[in-house]
């Protein structure tokens, strides 16, 4: 019951919004079939911006997984003007790229490689790395400059079989969930009808977003399974006010109530999603923005298409309930079984039960467990001590594993597990992880370098001289070869 506070009641901004929606309930539910066509044909029209698909693709590890003009972009192009790069001596320790190269990786499987007959296989395989022949004592594992990208993008055809695995996952479950044993209230198609609503808003998004030229990165793939569980969360809602109205009331006037009770809670919902992906389009991570942007459009469609194209199929179901039509064939059924008919026919034949008292449609066995034995249980005073125990519990596990998480990205995940590269990374740390990254160092100034302490010949107890001692000591000790180059202006 709304309580005052300081001349306004705790629902002065729940009521008007509630009224509001409860008119436009009527208002879908007079008309539903517009509501139900225009979404199909926006979705249509919408969708066929997957005809750029191919052209708006960004897999490029770089440019989408590193921060925009970060400081090494930009140190990069300092050396790229002062140190051009000289295709005539190759050395892969020097690209400031990735560049166009292959490598590979010889594992002896004796336990000794310093052996004359060790040492010639190796120059045979330098030799003639693009038809090697090894012999059968030892394992090659090899890798391209290409290979990392490459096996990156692959992982497309990965994830749309899961996709489509997904989709039938949550139609089933939806099924189930809805399905009755009363052949005129059962919500069947209402649930099929609410994944595809779900299914509706992906096509329309990402069709917009394509149309309008926003990167599709490989991170984006994933935004469906999300949109998926909304949509599916925001039909469970809608269902169940929708059961909660009486079934002798017009159609119009239940959706009425329905969106009343429902467009509240999926309208909160959605606003704070919605607004939680936004701000992630301040990160400078063109790949994260790209996610984020897809996916907070996805939401915004899914919302729309929950209160218009998955209400008016509602209406559409509740005149076939009122006309007391069997929710597969579509033919009238009696309300009362006959005289001599089996529990067959009775079960198939027979529906449009309802509770007598309230006037709603008849209680679940789900929705009973829980009102009736579930509810209670959690009130019990065992129940509450025994559940906060285990909370606590949870809460400690959890900030243990905060302190956990490590920053940074293992290549090997960037691939598929059966990729040849998997193979590559796992020797590269197993037999070369004692050696850091290569390092190279930059000095814009004039500086003495033939002077093995490294100090410039003004300033010697400068701190930016001390500081750039301190530093590369550090970086001699883990780096597996410094470069140093000099600039001189």
């Amino acid at each position: 019951m709304p309580v005052n506070m300081a001349g306004c009641t705790t629902d002065c901004v729940e009521k008007p919004i509630s009224i509001c929606f409860q008119k436009f309930g009527r208002f879908v539910g007079t008309y539903p079939w517009w509501f139900f066509i225009s979404p199909l044909f926006i979705s249509a029209v919408l969708g066929s911006g997957f005809y750029f698909l191919e052209d708006r693709e960004a897999n490029d590890i770089e440019d989408q997984f590193t921060p925009v003009n970060g400081p090494a972009k930009l140190e990069r192009q300092f050396v790229q003007q002062n140190f051009p790069q000289n295709d005539s001596v190759f050395s892969n320790q020097r690209l400031y790229t990735d560049g166009v190269y292959a490598s590979f990786i010889a594992v002896s499987r004796s336990s000794n490689i310093l052996t004359d007959a060790a040492f010639q296989e190796i120059v045979t395989l330098d030799r003639k790395v693009k038809e090697l022949n090894v012999s059968m004592g030892h394992e090659v594992t090899h890798s391209t400059s290409l290979s990392r990208q490459v096996e990156f993008e692959a992982n497309t055809k990965d994830v749309i079989p899961l996709f489509s695995i997904t989709y039938v996952i949550a139609i089933a479950f939806s099924i189930l969930s809805c399905l009755r044993f009363d052949c005129v209230r059962n919500k069947v198609w209402v649930a099929a009808f609410g994944v595809f609503s779900a299914g509706l808003a992906v096509l329309s998004s990402f069709g917009m977003m394509l149309h309008i030229g926003v990167p599709f990165v490989m991170t984006v793939a994933n935004s469906p399974f999300l949109i998926l569980g909304i949509g599916v969360d925001d039909m469970f809602i809608l269902i169940s006010c929708w059961q909660q109205t009486n079934v002798h009331d017009q159609v119009e006037t239940r959706l009425s109530k329905t969106y009343k009770e429902a467009a509240i809670s999926i309208t909160i919902t959605t606003l704070t999603d919605v607004l939680a992906f936004y701000i992630g389009l301040m990160t400078p991570f063109r790949s994260v923005r790209s996610f984020c942007l897809y996916t907070s459009t996805s939401i915004l469609f899914c919302y729309i298409y929950s209160i218009t194209f998955f209400g008016a199929f509602l209406v559409l179901n509740g005149r076939r309930e009122n006309s007391n039509k069997h929710w597969l064939t579509c033919k009238e059924v009696p309300e009362e079984c006959p005289v001599g008919q089996s529990k067959w026919y009775e079960l198939c034949c027979v529906g449009g039960a309802y509770d007598p008292h309230s006037g709603t449609e008849e209680v679940q066995p789900m929705n009973h467990f829980f009102k009736k034995y579930y509810g209670p249980f959690l009130t019990k005073s065992w129940t509450k001590v025994f559940v906060i125990v285990l909370y606590c519990i949870y809460l400690i596990i959890s900030i243990y594993g905060c302190f956990q998480i490590q920053e940074g990205i293992d290549l090997r995940n960037l691939a598929a597990d059966d990729s040849y590269v998997v193979k590559y990374y796992d020797n590269e740390k197993g037999y070369f992880s004692e050696y850091g990254p290569n390092i190279m160092v930059v000095i814009r100034r004039e500086f003495p370098y033939w002077d093995e302490n490294g100090t410039p010949a003004k300033n010697k107890s400068g701190p930016e001289e001390q500081a750039m001692k301190h530093h590369t000591n550090n970086i001699q000790a883990n780096a597996k070869e410094v470069h140093m180059l000099l600039c001189f202006p």
